[in-house]
């Protein structure tokens, strides 16, 4: 970055060059979409048509832990698109069943989420 400090003036500018950092997935995400429990299979009921139709090239990761008694999962992949590698986080709620589905974004040298997709069209 380069800071200058305006003379006589109270402000200071600082010029960042942009952020060449690829998010990655949280290392907490280790067990693959595909090796779901059958009391997890709420999880591919829910999320399957639309993997099917928008994420086919997306490998999607869950944490470790059961989540047969939770109300969501939250899930995160890597998908190769036009303008390179971007990270996707994938909310899946359990009733109702919704899928929200979060680019993860770089400004300012913090990753954020935004919304992109959602099976619910009140969010």
């Amino acid at each position: 970055r380069q800071w200058l400090r305006l003379v006589g003036q109270r402000h200071d500018v600082q010029m960042w060059d942009a952020d060449n950092r690829v998010p990655q997935p949280p290392a907490s995400h280790s067990r693959s979409y595909s090796d779901l429990t059958p009391s997890e299979s709420w999880i591919s009921t829910v999320l399957d048509p639309f993997k099917k139709q928008y994420m086919r090239d997306c490998e999607l990761w869950l944490p470790d832990w059961d989540h047969s008694d939770e109300t969501f999962a939250y899930l995160a992949g890597t998908m190769i698109c036009n303008m390179g590698p971007t990270l996707k986080e994938v909310v899946v709620f359990r009733k109702p069943p919704v899928v929200h589905v979060y680019n993860v974004v770089s400004h300012a040298r913090r990753f954020y989420r935004t919304l992109v997709f959602s099976s619910d069209n009140a969010f």
